[in-house]
């Protein structure tokens, strides 16, 4: 299961992170 929440907090940041980039964009 650590595998899983590494790759979850990974996915979760670049789309904030892309959310946030959208956000600015806008």
């Amino acid at each position: 299961g650590g595998v899983f929440f590494f790759f979850k907090g990974f996915f979760w940041g670049f789309f904030k992170k892309k959310k946030k980039k959208k956000k600015k964009k806008k």
